[in-house]
């Protein structure tokens, strides 16, 4: 007979107590795979949504700013350089050569302004609007480059002040009204054979401003050191005035080809004060809308090019730019012959075409509905402009906005005749 005690044995643990078995973790760990990708896929979409959102933001604005800024420039393009008159400005200095100067211009060593409306590699005129203008190296493939001109004088267009003399001392005139110290002029001789030339007011006889007391009271000197800050007269509160005996920064040089005799009955025309006067170049540098002001910069550096000091950017993702202007109800891109051919100018319509750089990652189904088309091709008033030169460009989004300016300035300034002789 077995006496020995029966062992005792430890209790059964439960169920619970053993844990998951390994089918129970696999269903568990699939059950969080799918979890993790369902929100890793609406993640995913939402961030696209997000990029799209953003890119559509992106292609919009840089199209949506260019067209602001260009409209605004337009508008003024021709102000106070028109006039119906064949001694006029426009007929006289934008189809001959003007000169001036400016010892603050960029670089040091292009201190002399010079515009030429002769056609040829240096074309680059001194009328409201110039397309593609020769003198001004190329932008972007498929962009236009556009220079507009105005002035900043304090009536709409001039028909100037006749020079009845020129010795040397001072330009005397048939009206000096409306001049003041620190204004731009340009000095047109007649026969119009003569070289125009831009320089400014810097002293006035017997006028009063910078304690001008004595001299003639129809002179207008433009010697340099007369006058060294301008002081906008033309505002209701002006600036303190400070004629201190220091050179000007438009002085009269050489250049301007301001010799003694040489304007004797010709004209001066006030260009009003000389940060007002306006000579912008427009065109697309690096995928970006960008612009140069002739009067403080070369803009025919072509070693500026990429420099922001000289082409500032105004519009981001730029990569199309296309202008024209309408001559007698044709539009052209050729300038206009003559002064009658100008006064057939009315207008000017452009388009810009900015994209989104994000990429995205499926190809976009364009069609001959959409902007731009399966081509890639985008259609406005004026043409075609192509981005299917792009790479992959049916991978981006892209923009197209067009406009169209009415040249009033043009428009008016046909109505001004020729003034009077004295």
């Amino acid at each position: 007979m077995n006496t020995l005690p029966t062992p005792i044995l430890p209790p059964r643990p439960s169920r619970a107590d053993r844990g998951f078995s390994l089918i129970e973790l696999m269903v568990g760990l699939t059950i969080g795979l799918i979890a993790m990708l369902a929100v890793t896929v609406t993640l995913n979409t939402a961030e696209q949504q997000k990029r799209k959102v953003t890119g559509g933001a992106e292609e919009q604005a840089g199209a949506a700013i260019g067209t602001y800024l260009l409209e605004r420039d337009l508008r003024m393009a021709g102000y106070g350089l028109v006039n119906n008159a064949a001694s006029g400005l426009l007929a006289v200095c934008g189809f001959g050569t003007v000169n001036g100067f400016n010892s603050a211009r960029l670089p040091a060593t292009a201190t002399t302004i010079q515009y030429s409306g002769v056609a040829g590699a240096g074309y680059l005129p001194f009328t409201p609007i110039a397309i593609n203008p020769a003198g001004i190296p190329a932008g972007d493939a498929g962009t236009d480059v556009v220079l507009i001109n105005y002035s900043g004088s304090a009536g709409m267009v001039g028909d100037g002040a006749i020079i009845s003399d020129d010795d040397g001392l001072g330009l005397k005139v048939s009206d000096r009204s409306g001049f003041h110290m620190g204004d731009l002029i340009m000095v047109v001789a007649l026969p119009a054979t003569a070289t125009c030339a831009l320089t400014e007011v810097t002293n006035l006889p017997s006028s009063g401003e910078c304690a001008s007391s004595g001299g003639d009271s129809a002179i207008i000197q433009q010697v340099a050191g007369n006058y060294g800050n301008y002081s906008r007269w033309l505002e209701s509160v002006p600036r303190p005035v400070i004629c201190p005996s220091v050179a000007t920064t438009f002085v009269n040089d050489a250049v301007t080809g301001l010799a003694a005799g040489t304007y004797v009955s010709g004209r001066v025309f006030n260009l009003g004060p000389r940060d007002r006067l306006a000579s912008h170049v427009y065109a697309v540098r690096s995928g970006n809308l960008t612009m140069c002001d002739m009067l403080t910069h070369d803009c025919t550096d072509a070693a500026q090019l990429t420099n922001d000091v000289f082409w500032r950017r105004l519009a981001p993702n730029v990569i199309r730019f296309s202008a024209q202007f309408n001559n007698g109800g044709v539009w052209t891109t050729a300038p206009p012959t003559d002064q009658a051919d100008w006064m057939d100018v009315t207008s000017v319509r452009f388009a810009l075409v900015s994209w989104s750089d994000f990429f995205e990652k499926d190809a976009i189904t364009y069609s001959a509905t959409t902007f731009p088309d399966a081509s890639g091709n985008l259609n406005w008033a004026g043409g075609t402009m192509v981005v299917s030169g792009i790479a992959n460009w049916d991978h981006y989004r892209y923009k197209l906005i067009e406009s169209r300016v009415v040249l009033r300035n043009l428009i008016g300034g046909k109505n001004i005749p020729e003034a009077p002789a004295p």
